[in-house]
């Protein structure tokens, strides 16, 4: 039997590829719906995700067992990207010919050779995103927008913020193939048509509503120093467990341990941080306000760091001739923002996007305010080196198994996240059980 705590993308995944291998499994989840933040929220005929969420054909073996999966409810949509600075859109990632029209010829010419000169060794987010474009863009486009979403100088961020999102994306290789007409990378991506959630939704389905145990929060991890033994569940009920995949923050999954880990280990979990973020919603009575599938803010005068439209994935997202903003803020634990009311947060949220013309007086119908803790794992340098030890320390355990954003502090998709999933599942020992 595989117990798998957190019924997050990651964690259901595992249960999904388990199902289909015949391998037992059971999830335990705290909150009292799966998914995580794949999910879609539904308000009075509105769909909005927990965040601007897209699936790209990253990884053709995954995109196939989606496809399967979803059916024609998968849908393939073709919608930019922006950056919006100065109150002007550039669209992201950027072509040598949007970057001539909107720096002009002299800006343009000089961020050229400047990405060529540029060859800082890429052992920090701010080396790696200034070999990639060049300080004066760097700091423009990705610098600024990188320390409003994670809260901290990105002089001490890990390279691994990015996700890969600057693969083949080097401003210096652009420059070099000399052609401003270069067509712009495209925002393909896949998108149910009723929203991101539908993937974990069908995702559970597979599972089934017997293996999935919602409301069970794990409060304690008890083992004999070699093996987990038993998991704690909302404090009082004690479950054993032969083998765990755990997708639960790792911070969490170190303090859960009992006996508790040394007081080293422990100091390491205190390096290990989570971003939060606060979405806001509004719905408006009107068809359509922006042509883009999401618009990123880099200024540190705004708050928010990125708006989506979901109309623009799918119109079923909306009633007929109305549409739809989504912005982000992230914030921390102890920030103010982060236990404002509802109406405080929107009213935070309101004047950037009122002054491009976003929101006007009588077209909003109505606002939703949702907060999704543990939303990105930190990854200074010192969290990323203080995770990877807590995942070595993790390791003694032989029937322990960590994957997901949160478990493995890797900040990744949802396409990576399976892949963690099927081949977890395709390296487990053989159960003596098999599955109906």
């Amino acid at each position: 039997m595989l117990t798998i705590l957190g019924g997050g993308p990651a964690g259901l995944a595992t249960g999904f590829y388990a199902q289909h291998a015949g391998y037992p499994f059971r999830i335990l989840e705290a909150a009292s719906r799966v998914g995580g933040n794949c999910v879609t929220e539904e308000r009075d005929g509105f769909r909005f995700d927990r965040g601007a969420h897209r699936f790209h054909d990253k990884d053709q073996d995954i995109t196939v067992d989606l496809l399967a999966l979803l059916g024609d409810e998968m849908v393939r949509v073709s919608v930019p990207s922006a950056i919006c600075t100065g109150g002007r859109f550039l669209r992201f990632p950027p072509s040598p010919r949007d970057l001539l029209a909107h720096l002009g010829p002299r800006r343009f010419a000089a961020a050229a050779l400047l990405a060529r000169l540029t060859t800082a060794r890429a052992d920090t987010f701010e080396a790696f995103a200034t070999r990639a474009y060049g300080p004066s863009l760097a700091r423009l486009f990705l610098l600024n927008y990188s320390e409003k979403l994670w809260g901290r100088p990105c002089a001490e961020l890990s390279p691994r913020v990015s996700g890969g999102r600057l693969r083949g994306l080097q401003l210096s290789t652009l420059f070099t193939r000399a052609n401003p007409n270069a067509t712009h990378i495209d925002g393909a991506f896949y998108y149910p048509a009723r929203g991101y959630g539908r993937i974990v939704e069908r995702i559970a389905e597979v599972c089934g509503a017997d293996t999935i145990r919602c409301g069970a929060r794990v409060t304690r991890l008890l083992h004999d120093g070699k093996r987990l033994t038993h998991v704690d569940v909302n404090g009082g009920e004690r479950l054993p467990v032969q083998r765990v995949a755990a997708t639960l923050p790792l911070s969490a999954m170190v303090r859960a341990l009992d006996p508790h880990p040394p007081d080293s280990v422990l100091a390491l979990a205190n390096q290990v941080t989570f971003r939060h973020v606060v979405l806001i919603t509004w719905f408006l009575a009107r068809p359509s306000v922006t042509p883009y599938a999401t618009v990123y803010f880099p200024e540190p005068t705004t708050p928010v760091t990125r708006v989506s439209e979901p109309r623009n994935r799918s119109t079923l997202m909306a009633p007929p001739n109305h549409t739809s903003l989504v912005a982000e803020i992230p914030c921390s634990e102890s920030d103010e923002l982060w236990h404002e009311s509802d109406d405080a947060i929107a009213r935070t949220a309101a004047p950037a996007l009122t002054a491009l013309g976003w929101l006007r007086p009588g077209e909003v119908v109505g606002t939703a305010v949702v907060r999704l803790p543990h939303a990105y794992p930190v990854l200074t340098l010192d969290a990323e080196r203080a995770a990877a030890e807590l995942v070595r320390y993790l390791g003694r355990f032989d029937n322990l198994h960590l994957l997901g954003r949160n478990g493995l502090f890797h900040y990744g998709w949802l396409h990576t996240m399976m892949r963690m999933a099927k081949n977890l599942v395709a390296e487990l020992p053989p159960s003596t059980v098999v599955r109906g």
